[in-house]
């Protein structure tokens, strides 16, 4: 017995105890409701978003309601005045009035200078003023039946009833967005006639005092219902814009949200001072993960690249996809290019790691391109363009890296000046066109020359190819620019003898055009030009390759009789596969290898090991930037037999090639004897 006692006593106890635990979490779920907290009884705690669009609607909603409030209470002050105006209690009447009226005249006055402007970005403390105004008006109105209806004539008091279940009424039409502030003001009201019943004799008060409760809770219940359906309308339609703002697969802000914190960056910076950085991100190898697998794996990859940007950036920084596989972020507190440096660099890291995609591993690594407010630009519109200026020069430089725009660029505030200032160039004719001798490293003879852009800027001097293109490419020019290069060229190496040729160099824009083929096709029979003695240059190789449309284009300008040449093998594993996919018929291998082959032993291996590799896939050899004869040397013994640069005379126009033609008849006698002694 003792056992089965102790087991229904402790059943009976953890019963007690969960309702006891049950009605304090009801309580305090109360307390909050009644502090402001609309969504106490949700079971999801709101965002700062949603709290602030709530206290919106509260305070706008009031605000509409106000001015016809104290209306209202100063008429139905003014009745009471006019009622008591013949009585004894005039004098009475008149003071309770008169503190009415100046108490509906300041709060009408305030409300019609408040900006609503306010509203956008509202505080707690709006809250706490309208309970304490609404509380203000509670009292005086709940004075009104105790001061006056205990003596008071029974059609006087029908008034006085009536004037307090107006205001009572009134009351909750007005404030029923902010509940607290609602039992403020129903509270006094609701108290002063309670006891001025209780106060008076008769059977009738009494049902009067329920109907007086049943009023009040109405009234308050009501209004209650209505303030939480509000609030969870502004949670509904914050969801909405958050499912509109947000992307859709990564749940990453997008491009609008980010415009927004970057303008609110900017704010604070201009407030505060401090710097931050905005980064430009682009997923190299997407593209073919996305073409051969399908778009579900693409999905796949743009989620798992977003987690670990996500990992990679903190809490405070907003970091945003704008499409495809482009994202971008807002790091906070970044003051200088080293800070920049760290978290660029520890996202880099972040996509070493290959991506598995239904069980197979595939390399997609990131390019990153840096801008820094205010250095680089101070408005958004500028770190952006700027950022996405560096991630570009990355993608040139070989991808997988990160490169900052004030280190890559020697023009900062001035190169969005430049490109404003290319239609005028265009148009005054101050891009020029100069040629390159390329030269056989055996005979010395000319065998050909590169066509380069110039730039004769009025304020800047000569501009060189390597900044023009850029330029051009952005601004869209690339294509007709492009076309009207290579039809000059054409043009001016129609009088030049037959076994040299002409190089052009084109921008990996240009192939993306489906009548590219047919565009040099027009130009070489307008000239009457073989196409053989075409070859085109060719960068930014990985691009290409990526585009079936541009291997499309050189396979047709290779059906043509037009030669190519790959200028970026030291541009990492993208050039060695566009050396097996490509149409080419040379390597060129870049000076920046053959101005230390002489010095550096790894240089000269490059250049070796390029060379054979170009032999063993068919393909004529070219160095370029030859500046001496120990360089010359140097190149000869490693197996290149055509050269380019300084050393065999700087570009020049075209009407100054003449002597160009054969180059070892230009050169000097003792520059020859030079030349021919290192042969």
């Amino acid at each position: 017995m003792s056992v089965f006692y102790n087991s229904a006593h402790r059943s009976t106890s953890t019963k007690l105890s969960s309702l006891r635990s049950f009605f304090m979490w009801q309580a305090s779920k109360c307390l909050q409701l009644l502090d402001g907290d609309l969504l106490a009884f949700e079971e999801r705690t709101p965002s700062s978003v949603v709290v602030g669009r709530i206290r919106t609607e509260q305070l706008t909603s009031l605000a509409s309601n106000t001015v016809l409030m104290m209306l209202a209470s100063a008429l139905n002050a003014l009745v009471w005045m006019s009622v008591t105006f013949p009585t004894p209690k005039a004098g009475l009447g008149l003071a309770w009035g008169a503190i009415v009226l100046c108490l509906c005249g300041f709060v009408a006055f305030k409300r019609l200078n408040d900006d609503r402007s306010n509203f956008s970005a509202p505080s707690k403390r709006g809250l706490h003023l309208a309970t304490c105004y609404a509380f203000a008006f509670g009292v005086i109105w709940g004075l009104l039946p105790i001061m006056f209806f205990g003596d008071a004539a029974p059609g006087e008091r029908l008034i006085i009833v009536c004037l307090s279940s107006g205001m009572m009424f009134g009351g909750a039409t007005a404030l029923w967005t902010i509940p607290t502030a609602l039992l403020a003001f129903l509270a006094p009201i609701f108290c002063g006639s309670l006891y001025t019943i209780d106060a008076t004799e008769g059977p009738a008060f009494g049902a009067l005092a329920a109907l007086l409760v049943v009023y009040t809770l109405f009234l308050f219940g009501a209004s209650l219902v209505r303030s939480v359906a509000m609030a969870r309308r502004c949670v509904a339609m914050v969801d909405a814009e958050n499912s509109v703002l947000k992307d859709e697969l990564t749940k990453l802000p997008n491009r609008a949200i980010f415009r927004n914190e970057l303008t609110r960056a900017l704010a604070r910076q201009d407030r505060n001072g401090g710097g931050f950085a905005v980064m430009c991100f682009d997923l190299d190898g997407f593209k073919k993960v996305n073409d051969t697998m399908g778009h579900a794996a693409g999905d796949q990859v743009l989620i798992e690249a977003a987690r670990r940007l996500s990992q990679s950036t903190r809490s405070v920084d907003t970091l945003a996809r704008f499409g495809g596989d482009e994202f971008a972020l807002i790091a906070t507190d970044i003051f200088s290019p080293s800070q920049a440096k760290v978290v660029a660099d520890r996202i880099v890291r972040a996509f070493k790691e290959p991506f598995v995609v239904d069980g197979a591993a595939h390399k997609v690594t990131i390019s990153v391109g840096v801008a820094l407010a205010p250095t680089d630009g101070v408005d958004g519109s500028a770190l952006l363009r700027n950022a996405d200026s560096a991630l570009y020069a990355t993608k040139n430089s070989g991808r997988s890296g990160f490169t900052l725009f004030r280190e890559q660029f020697r023009f900062v505030a001035e190169r969005t000046t430049l490109e404003a200032e290319l239609d005028r160039a265009l148009a005054q004719r101050e891009l020029d066109i100069v040629y390159q001798p390329f030269v056989h490293v055996e005979s010395l003879r000319t065998t050909g020359f590169e066509a380069l852009v110039r730039w004769r800027h009025p304020s800047r001097g000569v501009l060189e190819a390597s900044d023009i293109i850029p330029l051009l490419e952005r601004a869209g020019l690339i294509d007709a620019v492009g076309a009207h290069i290579l039809k000059e060229a054409v043009a001016a190496a129609a009088s030049w003898p037959e076994r040299l040729r002409l190089a052009v160099p084109v921008s990996h824009l240009q192939l993306l055009k489906p009548g590219f083929a047919q565009t040099v096709k027009a130009i070489l029979e307008d000239a009457d030009f073989n196409p053989r003695r075409l070859e085109l240059e060719l960068s930014q190789s990985a691009l290409i390759v990526e585009s079936p449309e541009a291997i499309e284009q050189l396979r047709m300008l290779r059906d043509m009789g037009v030669k190519t040449a790959l200028k970026d093998l030291d541009a990492g594993y993208g050039s060695l596969v566009g050396l097996v996919e490509l149409p080419l018929n040379r390597l060129k291998i870049d000076k920046r290898f053959v101005r230390d082959l002489v010095n550096k032993s790894m240089c000269a291996s490059i250049v070796r090991i390029s060379s054979e590799l170009a032999r063993a896939l068919n393909l004529e050899v070219t160095a370029e930037g030859v500046e001496n004869s120990a360089q010359l040397a140097a190149i000869r013994g490693l197996g290149c037999m055509e050269a380019q640069g300084p050393a065999f005379g700087a570009p020049r126009g075209s009407a100054d090639l003449e002597a160009l033609y054969e180059f070892s008849r230009l050169a000097t006698k003792s520059r020859r004897r030079r030349l021919e002694r290192v042969a």
